[in-house]
């Protein structure tokens, strides 16, 4: 007697033979698509990747289109312009935070130089760090808006913001401290923030 397990497992099998074949037909030019159009190997290996997951979660629209390979250039095409965006993103993030090198730091190259990779330090954190923790951040630092305005643009009442954004601090700096020497660039703090308050 077959069982509702064996059947999914079959489901399952052929499921996977179809987006195989798929695979196997269309790699070579997913993945040259991908790479002409991107900086790096590890960019084109993470957009190839996010394709070939959007392939395999709408495996039956992709099997029901014309033409299957020009579905998943498509696919690859929004895939590469959302890293586009990301990185676009974290540029001005980090072009937003080389304002903020002190003006005794920009005058000595040597200083600023060590000044840049302790900002380089500080952000590698704040990457790690959760969505919101990130946003609370920049909000603060790089926007320099009151808890009240963040409260406004993040639909989050003020004292939670006060709160959140006490721990979202302690957690970048105990992990800038973890992972560089103590003597890292000052990071946004509680008194320089409270003339935003």
């Amino acid at each position: 007697m077959v069982t509702r397990k064996d059947w999914r497992h079959r489901l399952s099998s052929r499921r996977w033979g179809r987006f195989d074949e798929v695979y196997n037909a269309s790699f070579s030019q997913i993945y040259a698509y991908c790479r002409r159009r991107t900086r790096s190997r590890e960019d084109t290996e993470d957009a190839v990747a996010d394709t070939y997951l959007v392939a395999w979660r709408r495996l039956d629209e992709l099997e029901a289109a014309d033409y299957p390979v020009a579905w998943l250039y498509g696919v690859a095409r929004r895939v590469l312009a959302n890293q586009r965006k990301s990185l676009e993103r974290h540029e001005l993030v980090e072009e937003r935070a080389a304002t903020f090198l002190s003006p005794t730091a920009s005058d000595d190259p040597a200083q600023r130089a060590v000044h840049r990779s302790q900002l380089g330090d500080v952000l590698e954190a704040m990457m790690a760090l959760s969505p919101i923790d990130q946003e609370l951040l920049v909000l603060v630092a790089f926007e320099q808006l009151s808890h009240a305005e963040i409260a406004v643009v993040l639909e989050i009442p003020i004292d939670t913001i006060k709160s959140r954004l006490y721990r979202a601090r302690r957690r970048l700096q105990e992990r800038v401290v973890r992972e560089t020497s103590p003597s890292v660039a000052t990071l946004p703090t509680e008194e320089s923030d409270r003339r935003h308050a």
